[in-house]
């Protein structure tokens, strides 16, 4: 029997996995922060993720992790 994933349970995995690499890393981008952003927007996590959530906000607080800006190569000039 193959099991398959719903979709709540891909949100939970791929967040799970988003905040762990901002934390491995020491940096979030933009599109990772916007993501979980969206992810707990919705709602209905687990309370194992809401934990996860709250490590990432008093990491970012804490400046343990930074968030990554975008710049142009031409800003070194």
């Amino acid at each position: 029997m193959i099991a398959t994933l719903n979709s709540s349970d891909r949100t939970e995995i791929l967040l799970e996995s988003y905040i762990r690499t901002a934390v491995e890393l020491g940096e979030i981008t933009p599109a990772m922060e916007a993501q979980i952003k969206k992810f707990a927007e919705r709602g209905n996590l687990s309370d194992r993720n809401q934990r996860l959530l709250q490590i990432l906000h008093d990491a970012l607080q804490d400046g343990c992790i930074q968030r990554v800006t975008h710049r142009s190569p031409l800003d070194r000039v």
